[in-house]
């Protein structure tokens, strides 16, 4: 029996001279017709093949290194400019992106993320230029973006972004960090992972 070209299999066990094989999934021709049948090779059908015929006609097909990632992302600090100053407003919310394997072995990658979620941000007497006397409270809308460093499932990073608190709370409390830029080292952890095949 001859498998068509560029046929794809699971390498399943080698015992001494012989391997076991598996393929994955059907090679289909075009211009098939039932006067010309394509042999049908199934994946709960095992084969058995010497392993200088696997050495010399197979070759390994190769992981891509780029692969999509959704997650989540917690930003305990921020350092806010105009004026600087630092806060302690959390930003937690959700990721996706594009992530670069740099080692298979030790499962570390680069990931570009962009982020959307939400911020509890304290405004006081500062940064409302007196217009609040006592600490409040409020919530904000927060997108970013970052790089991350990945290790395993493990996440830690830099990240860039901005606050939006509401129009009717910006009228009244006129928030001076309204919609300029922050950054944060952020930690997270990537629940999903999706490869982009080659």
């Amino acid at each position: 029996m001859v498998a068509p070209p560029k046929s794809k299999f699971m390498l399943v066990d080698v015992k001494q001279d012989l391997c076991v094989i598996r393929f994955t999934f059907l090679n289909k021709k075009k211009g098939a017709s039932k006067s010309n049948p394509i042999e049908d090779y199934t994946t709960y059908t095992y084969y058995s093949i010497t392993k200088s015929q696997l050495d010399f006609k197979a070759a390994m097909v190769k992981k891509s290194d780029i692969d999509l990632v959704v997650g989540t992302i917690i930003t305990p600090i921020k350092l806010r400019f105009g004026p600087f100053d630092f806060s302690k407003d959390i930003s937690v919310g959700s990721t996706f992106g594009v992530k670069y394997t740099l080692n298979q072995d030790k499962q570390a990658a680069l990931d570009f993320l962009i982020g959307v979620g939400v911020s509890s941000v304290t405004i006081d007497s500062f940064s409302t230029k007196g217009k609040v006397q006592k600490n409040q409270d409020l919530l904000a809308f927060t997108p970013s973006f970052g790089i991350v460093i990945e290790m395993g499932n493990a996440q830690v990073g830099l990240f860039a972004g901005f606050d939006f608190i509401s129009n009717a709370n910006e009228i009244k409390y006129g928030w001076i960090y309204q919609a300029k830029p922050w950054i944060s080292f952020g930690i997270g952890y990537s629940m999903f992972s999706f490869n982009i095949k080659k």
